[in-house]
């Protein structure tokens, strides 16, 4: 029988097609799983990188991973795709650690230009860097998820550097420990932090801030918590110290959603340049200034609660301060204060030493002759007392997963409750179990008896709802305060 040119041709088009289609997706046209441990195929961490393509998942066995194969660098990475996500987790969250040991950087890379990453972080902790401890350059679409950033190097280190990146998401992370920034975004874009929790816990630097958005646009804080950051002999003298911080140079649009700064020897948020927001978020227990603006844009706070503030409840010469739906009391010496620019004052209601210097009380502020007896932080069972003002932090804000501009990715849910606090039994235990440079990691909200979600919730005295612990809430609506309810020890 003979040959058919035409069908040979065909044929050899046809294989040159797949090879093309095949090498251009990495060679993996179904994405694998792969393992790594001692007793695994891949004993560490480079060599299974080397072996992944673009869609594959690596699976780490719990364990602690030390030495120089261990790290993750601009050239041992995972592989990079446009579109298709690689993913690197834990086996268990929280059981996987990336150790420095004080010698080298956990992870490190510093790419010529933007590369889009498609790469995925879950469950691992990255600790004890002889620099920063983990660097993400200019690179995009990059999430971390339920990882931890814990002692960076003395100085001028970070425990998460963004610089000159886009489209990352850090959810349900956590740091401690020793850091100059906790969570650091640099001249990035479409940023999300979403669901952090930071203990500050040391510092040599004089700036020490635990959420940073620096020279940056368009970042958002959803329910990040700065908590217990209260170790003052530890902080070395810092100058500025600050929860939340927007340096001297911004693009603007940076957003704080759903946020709380509780019992800190630092202030709520420093504000230089750039236009801000902040809605439904919590200063309490704070040494320092409450929001304190510099800048020369608007900067809107809506429904705050601003209370046990050692100085001012707001301040500063910025331009335009906005503050509405408040609660602003208890702070000293003064509620609101303005040094200059224009503070707008209306429907808050105060009490505090003084209520207002430099700013005329709105012309539906309330000024009260005692203090307000609010119930919890977070807004629950408030009503009756301060109506529709305060911070209201019973929701999750933004759809799990999503990257800026994606469906629902700054939209506060009316069903999913924020409480318990997502992997708060992983983030305690690691908190508590802290002693480095002899600090006691076993306070607040990690000692004996608390949870993060208790401590938060009982910190003005009332006793936690049996719901919260039992099923969630059930829907946005704040119901009266319930009856019999018992505290719930773990």
């Amino acid at each position: 029988m003979g040959y058919n040119k035409s069908r040979i041709i065909k044929y050899f088009y046809a294989l040159i097609f797949t090879l093309c289609f095949f090498m251009s997706s990495g060679g993996n046209t179904h994405a694998a799983t792969l393992f790594m441990g001692p007793a695994e195929r891949y004993t560490n961490l480079q060599s299974a990188m080397a072996a992944m393509n673009a869609g594959d998942t690596l699976i780490i066995r719990d364990g602690i991973y030390t030495g120089a194969s261990n790290v993750i660098t601009r050239y041992e990475c995972p592989p990079s795709s446009s579109t298709t996500w690689t993913t690197i987790r834990a086996e268990n969250p929280g059981a996987v650690v990336i150790d420095g040991q004080g010698i080298r950087e956990p992870f490190t890379g510093l790419p010529p230009s933007l590369i889009n990453r498609h790469w995925v972080f879950d469950g691992i902790e990255f600790r004890n860097s002889s620099g920063v401890v983990v660097t993400l350059v200019r690179s995009s679409h990059v999430k971390f998820i339920r990882c931890g950033f814990v002692d960076a190097a003395e100085g001028e280190n970070d425990a998460l550097y963004v610089g000159a990146c886009s489209y990352v998401l850090t959810e349900d992370c956590y740091s401690y420990g020793n850091a100059r920034y906790h969570f650091n975004f640099l001249a990035s874009q479409y940023c999300i932090a979403r669901r952090c929790v930071t203990r500050h816990d040391r510092g040599t630097h004089s700036m020490q801030v635990g959420f940073q958005a620096y020279e940056s646009s368009d970042v958002d804080f959803q329910n990040c918590i700065v908590i217990d950051s209260d170790q003052a002999a530890f902080y070395n003298g810092a100058s500025q110290l600050y929860a939340f911080k927007i340096p001297q140079v911004s693009g603007g649009n940076i957003n704080f959603r759903g946020c709380i700064a509780l019992n800190n020897a630092m202030g709520f948020c420093g504000i230089q340049a750039g236009s801000a927001s902040f809605d439904s978020c919590v200063g309490w227990d704070i040494s320092g200034y409450g929001v304190y603006s510099r800048s020369s844009g608007t900067v809107g706070m809506n429904h705050m609660t601003l209370g046990n503030i050692s100085t001012y409840g707001t301040t500063g010469d910025g331009a335009v301060k906005r503050v509405s739906n408040s609660i602003v009391c208890q702070n000293t010496p003064i509620g609101l204060h303005n040094g200059g620019g224009t503070t707008i004052s209306d429907y808050n209601i105060l009490y505090n030493d003084t209520n207002y210097s430099g700013v005329s009380a709105g012309a539906n502020d309330t000024q009260l002759a005692t203090a307000p007896s609010l119930k919890y932080l977070t807004g629950f069972g408030n009503g009756s007392v301060v109506g529709n003002a305060g911070a209201t932090v019973l929701f999750k804000i933004g759809k799990s997963g999503t990257l800026w501009g994606e469906a629902g990715y700054n939209i506060p849910s009316t069903t999913e409750s924020l409480w318990p606090f997502p992997n708060e039994d992983i983030v305690r235990a690691k908190m508590r179990a802290y002693t480095g440079g002899g600090v006691n990691g076993a306070r607040g909200f990690c000692a004996n008896g608390q949870t993060l979600t208790k401590y938060i919730w009982e910190y003005l005295g009332h006793t936690i709802p049996d719901e919260i612990y039992n099923g969630g809430l059930v829907d946005s609506t704040s119901p009266a305060a319930p009856a019999g309810v018992t505290a719930i020890i773990q």
